[in-house]
């Protein structure tokens, strides 16, 4: 198994997770990417505690927090 490699793609996966913001139903999500956990954390006003996805990609932490509310 190439470990170097994975590192490598993980090391350019955290350099290119960017922060962002949702506007969703007039509510304002803050979606930060923590590079210690590596996973996106949401916080909003709206939320009672942060959701967290084991995602390095803000597209894919936005999908899933739209999915999630949607429930």
């Amino acid at each position: 198994m190439n470990t170097k490699a994975i590192l490598t793609q993980m090391k350019r996966l955290h350099a290119n997770a960017i922060n962002g913001t949702l506007k969703l139903n007039g509510d304002v999500y803050d979606i930060k990417f923590d590079a210690y956990h590596s996973h996106y954390c949401i916080t909003s006003n709206a939320l009672k505690y942060p959701i967290r996805y084991n995602t390095r990609r803000l597209a894919q932490a936005k999908k899933w927090l739209k999915e999630h509310l949607e429930d």
